[in-house]
């Protein structure tokens, strides 16, 4: 998997994954899988592009993250690839919600703080850190 991290006046553009059994809503920065034959960089590139439109610039590697979570009542394991990025379209950055060309996905900005403070959890595992 490969996400982008956008952020902006302390706030994190995430994903919105509502979990159907526990019925918490857990948030990761949109991205997707990584198809063969494509870099990490592209991924994200066409999941911003597919999903919302938006291209995005400047994308840079950040670091490599091993996620061990739970979601919709089974066990997930994943190596996620973190990129850090830019908009390219600057009117990004006042949108409160993004929803999906596909309508089933929607990224919203969310303060960083609301994460440190267990407000809100963010996956993958280890990404909090990174965000300093």
């Amino acid at each position: 998997v490969a996400v982008a991290l956008l952020v902006d006046r302390g706030r994190l553009l995430v994903a919105e994954l509502p979990d159907p059994v526990s019925g918490r809503t857990l948030y990761r920065p949109p991205g997707a899988e990584i198809a063969f034959g494509e870099r990490g960089h592209e991924t994200v590139q066409r999941a911003f592009r597919e999903d919302f439109g938006i291209g995005l610039g400047d994308v840079r590697p950040l670091a490599t993250l091993e996620s061990i979570h739970r979601f919709a009542g089974r066990d997930g394991h994943e190596l996620v690839l973190v990129y850090e990025a830019t908009a390219g379209d600057p009117r990004l950055w006042a949108q409160q919600r993004l929803l999906s060309r596909r309508g089933d996905q929607s990224a919203i900005w969310v303060p960083v703080e609301q994460f440190r403070r267990g407000e809100a959890v963010l996956l993958p595992d280890g990404l909090l850190p990174l965000l300093e």
